[in-house]
């Protein structure tokens, strides 16, 4: 497909065949000033050490903590890898459901995995950071790119809560190599989507980012609907045509002999216990901080916890109310948007899907990739905010006598300025607070939470030494219990006798 799509701020309808470069606009001049004051050695070195020190402590904890195990889901890949010894790539297995999901590109990982270096687990863990960090540089590359005047030491706070410890289960546990695939499919939609200059092709390769991400866990279908946003903002209408089709085509396909009863075994209790629903809800978006679940009643974490959540989402909603609904076709600040709207979406079929499990499914680790996202896309939302002079200069000439939160511009026009004189601040602010706090308890109990992880994790490997030793009871648990322990034994001895996780080499763990 050749030709150009319009660019933001370009009528599709009327543009040549070239799209036209709009030069985006940077933060305020606050922000340069205060920049210019400092060393430039400094900040160079503060921007080498803010982003260096995340992507360090992310793969020092993978480092550290990692084992060689296949447990819970996992054993699924195992009945993967035993068809792709008849087929290479086992297409009915690899596209069968897992739960009410299908994971049809982790299953192709699994295939190669198993064929490349004997399912090394370990491995498997280090290619899931990886993917992870590629995602986080390729968001703040799109937003950079849209707001060129910010400096990349701003955006060291982005890689700092992306890559939170917090999420420790999707770093030690090789199949959660789904949840940082879907945040590239995510990222990589982004940035073709968002190109100054879009032409076809990066359509096609947008489409295919959200394809990819859609057939890796359900919740990459959001990448559509927030695509969606992200077109409307850059008055791109041409591209909603191919994207909504794509849309629907891969949707369609996915539904075909789709079993619905897979999923929770109770599909409407979170419509019907909406209090429920809202406590879950607060607390998973509250879970970012990594604080174990406590039913005592004498321990008032959960509500600490949940107001957390809650002020996450107050945050959330007006970063939305000032930067997502007014079309923006410069700036940066539609990106925050689009992550803010994902993670709070991923968090909404979250609960739809597993609050029967109560507060402590909520607050699962692996849950916190995406939870992330809501401070992280809020903080990017504000720091791709345009230049505030003009609105300065409006707060200075208003008179004493004009009705607070409105002023009048030079032709005459009487406009409200409460949002940007009161919210823009008081936004800031709290989104700031919630960084820090979060920053401070996810690197706490983040830690925690990897070396108890990885302490049961050695348990599951002494029982998988000796799965003929073990009761069936036991040998089950090894799949919270879900499937028989002869199931569970006979995977584990296909991995020994192919010399597969954690028998490479000898047979023997």
């Amino acid at each position: 497909m050749g030709g150009a799509v319009a660019p933001e701020g370009v009528d599709e309808n009327s543009m040549g065949s070239a799209a036209v470069d709009i030069a985006p606009t940077g933060p305020d001049t606050l922000v340069r000033r205060i920049m210019g004051k400092l060393p430039r050695w400094l900040i160079l070195s503060l921007t080498v050490l803010g982003f260096a020190v995340p992507v360090g402590m992310y793969f020092q904890m993978v480092h550290r903590y990692a084992i060689n195990v296949v447990f819970w889901d996992q054993l699924e890949d195992v009945t993967v890898i035993k068809a792709s010894y008849s087929h290479f790539f086992p297409w009915g297995v690899m596209w069968a459901q897992h739960n009410e999901t299908r994971i049809f590109f982790p299953n192709l990982i699994v295939v190669l995995l198993a064929h490349t270096v004997q399912f090394n687990v370990v491995i498997e863990e280090y290619l899931s950071a990886s993917i992870l960090v590629a995602a986080i540089a390729l968001i703040i590359w799109a937003h950079k790119r849209r707001s060129p005047s910010v400096p990349w030491l701003f955006y060291c706070p982005v890689a700092i809560v992306m890559l939170s410890l917090v999420q420790y289960q999707n770093a030690l546990w090789g199949f959660q190599i789904a949840w940082p695939l879907t945040m590239l499919s995510l990222a990589a939609a982004i940035v073709f989507l968002d190109r100054i200059k879009l032409h076809w092709a990066f359509v096609g390769l947008a489409i295919l980012a959200a394809v990819v991400g859609s057939l890796t866990i359900i919740q990459g279908f959001l990448i559509w609907p927030v695509g969606f946003v992200l077109l409307y903002h850059r008055r791109r209408l041409l591209t909603t045509l191919p994207w909504g089709v794509a849309a629907a085509t891969t949707a369609a396909i996915y539904l075909r002999n789709f079993d619905t009863s897979l999923g929770s075994p109770f599909p409407g209790y979170a419509s019907h216990h909406l209090a429920d629903s809202i406590k879950f809800y607060l607390y998973a978006l509250g879970s970012v901080l990594g604080i174990p679940y406590s039913a005592s009643p004498e321990d008032s974490s959960a509500q600490w916890v949940q107001l957390f959540g809650f002020a996450t989402v107050v945050v959330a909603v007006i970063a939305i109310f000032l930067f997502g609904i007014k079309r923006d076709s410069s700036t940066g600040s539609p990106i925050g948007v689009v992550l803010i709207l994902f993670g709070l979406g991923f968090a909404a079929m979250m609960t739809k899907g597993r609050i029967i499990g109560g507060l402590p499914q909520a607050g699962q680790s692996r849950y916190a990739t995406f939870d992330l996202l809501v401070l992280a896309g809020t903080y990017l939302a504000l720091l791709g905010h345009p230049p505030l002079p003009a609105v300065i200069a409006r707060w200075q000439s208003a008179r004493a006598d004009q009705v607070p939160g409105i002023t009048s511009t030079s032709n005459g026009e009487r406009t409200r300025v409460w949002p940007t004189r009161v919210l823009l601040p008081t936004v800031g602010a709290l989104t700031g607070a919630l960084i820090v706090v979060q920053v401070v308890y996810g690197f706490h109990y983040g830690n925690q939470g990897a070396t108890l992880f990885s302490m049961s994790q050695k348990g599951v490997l002494a029982m998988e030494q000796k799965i003929h030793q073990v009761t069936a009871a036991q040998a089950s648990s090894l799949y919270f219990s879900l499937e028989p322990g002869p199931w569970v034994t006979e995977r584990i001895d296909l991995l020994q006798s192919h010399h597969l996780g954690p028998f490479i080499s000898t047979g023997k763990p």
